[in-house]
């Protein structure tokens, strides 16, 4: 399974840590500072990584009518 985590606080980091090590693909991000997402990533096990969430070309279009 592949499972987003949104904010990497307390709770995101236990469960996101808990999904990699049973071997899940984990993604987290959102955290306050890129040096603990990564730090927590590398701590998670090889299914984890840091990431930044992208925008859809979609949403851009979305978000430039609506201004």
């Amino acid at each position: 399974m592949r499972v987003g985590i949104l904010g990497a606080g307390l709770m995101g980091a236990k469960l996101g840590t808990l999904y990699a090590r049973a071997g899940h693909e984990v993604t987290f991000n959102y955290a306050r500072s890129n040096e603990k997402l990564n730090l927590l990533a590398r701590e998670a096990g090889a299914k984890a990584r840091a990431d930044t969430p992208r925008l859809h070309r979609s949403h851009l279009r979305t978000a430039k009518k609506d201004c």
